[in-house]
């Protein structure tokens, strides 16, 4: 991909986002993308890594993501 091109791509955080809406972002972006690291989303949200662990704690209390260390990947569907 273009550099220049991906520099100017908007980023979640260039909108004032909400805990619950942040939340909801972040489960879509890891169903798009399948894994991502905590920098990752923390770079993309603009918010401290700590926070995206709370965050990535509650989606998986919620059994929205599956968590590693240093990261979260999509949920598998069984069977």
């Amino acid at each position: 991909m273009d550099r220049v091109a991906d520099d100017c791509r908007p980023t979640f955080s260039d909108a004032v986002l909400g805990v619950p809406e942040r939340r909801r972002a972040m489960e879509v972006l890891i169903r798009v993308r399948g894994v991502l690291t905590v920098a990752d989303l923390a770079a993309e949200f603009r918010v401290s890594r700590v926070t995206v662990r709370k965050d990535l704690r509650a989606l998986v209390e919620a059994g929205s993501v599956h968590r590693f260390h240093g990261g979260a990947a999509r949920r598998r569907r069984p069977g």
